[in-house]
């Protein structure tokens, strides 16, 4: 199956986001905004975006209903969320520039049955969650190192350096899981695009065993993509 993103022709879903993920980089976060309106000379444009979403959003009723309010976004955006952080953004009507964020809603790309298979990944949500839970450490970490890759030995600016977990983050939140209680609730957090774990005793429990067991470092993110082969 050949698919067509973002004006291009892709054999796999893995290609189709590899694409994604490289024209995201594209974008840097404005002075005093957390967001970029896309257009036709952004370097993913306008119209690209409204066909991605026309041919492969998530079908799901349910889910989409709630997203999209039965409307289609009359407004699409590159967000940034939190530092080296990048996502689709949308707004559905100009009344809701008024709102919180200026009435912009993320999109994960997960739910683009280009990039993913169309399903709602609770595992994934909380894994995300997870990883909100342990950020003010990866930042105190960050702006405590010497700004320098430690894998090309290169120095950056801090904003071009990302937090690197030497023992993988998933295997340390999968061990930590099997010694607690089910997460089973998340809640949105106020004021920012993310979730957290709603029983805040089992996310101080997630946050000291990380604090203790991860080893970080700080990588470019060329290194850090050929690492994880982005």
């Amino acid at each position: 199956m050949k698919y067509q993103v973002l004006g291009n022709s892709f054999k796999t879903k893995k290609e189709c986001l590899s694409y994604f993920r490289n024209q995201l980089l594209l974008f840097d976060k404005p002075k005093g905004k957390t967001y970029v309106e896309l257009n036709e000379d952004t370097p993913i444009k306008k119209s690209e975006t409204k066909n991605l979403y026309l041919d492969f959003i998530n079908s799901n009723k349910k889910w989409k209903t709630y997203k999209f309010k039965n409307k289609d976004p009359k407004y699409w955006y590159i967000v940034f969320p939190a530092n080296q952080q990048r996502a689709l953004g949308f707004r559905l009507t100009d009344e809701d520039k008024e709102i919180l964020h200026k009435g912009i809603s993320i999109v994960s790309y997960k739910k683009f049955t280009c990039f993913y298979s169309p399903t709602i990944n609770l595992k994934q949500e909380e894994n995300e969650a997870a990883r909100y839970e342990i950020q003010n450490q990866t930042l105190i970490f960050k702006y405590n190192q010497e700004p320098l890759c430690t894998k090309c030995k290169k120095s950056f600016e801090y904003n071009e350096l990302v937090v690197d977990h030497i023992n993988e983050f998933d295997g340390i939140f999968k061990e930590w899981k099997e010694n607690v209680p089910t997460v089973s609730e998340l809640q949105k957090v106020e004021s920012s695009y993310s979730k957290k774990f709603k029983d805040r005793e089992l996310a101080k429990s997630w946050q000291d065993f990380h604090f203790n067991v991860a080893r970080l470092q700080l990588l470019c993110e060329p290194c850090h993509n050929k690492k994880h082969n982005k």
